[in-house]
């Protein structure tokens, strides 16, 4: 099993600090998942028999895992108080769409 060295291993700063100013620790977070997603390449792995669109479904499924991964703990347990359907959840652009409503600033 090859050993990965500090200088190729990818930067998981990722977590998802719920306390303090969570709107930008929740920008902070995705900022850091996208620059893992892009360095990784881990948003394009699909097998390649798969059809257009489940190459599309698979995707976005890994993505959403993924995002969910790297966020930790909180950002899980977070996800599952939303009150998304199963649908929902497996839907990467819907998962973000709801931690940014959850985490932008409330008007006064």
């Amino acid at each position: 099993m090859a050993e990965t060295s500090a200088s190729t291993a990818p930067n998981l700063m990722a977590k998802l600090n719920l306390e303090g100013n969570v709107h930008e620790n929740w920008v902070r977070s995705k900022q850091h998942f996208i620059v893992y997603l892009g360095a990784s390449d881990n948003d394009t792995k699909v097998p390649d028999n798969a059809t257009a669109a489940a190459k599309k479904k698979i995707s976005k499924r890994k993505t959403m895992l993924l995002l969910l991964n790297v966020t930790g703990k909180d950002a899980i347990d977070l996800a599952s108080t939303f009150g998304l359907s199963d649908k929902e959840l497996d839907n990467y652009d819907k998962l973000i769409e709801t931690f940014g409503n959850y985490a932008a600033p409330q008007k006064e």
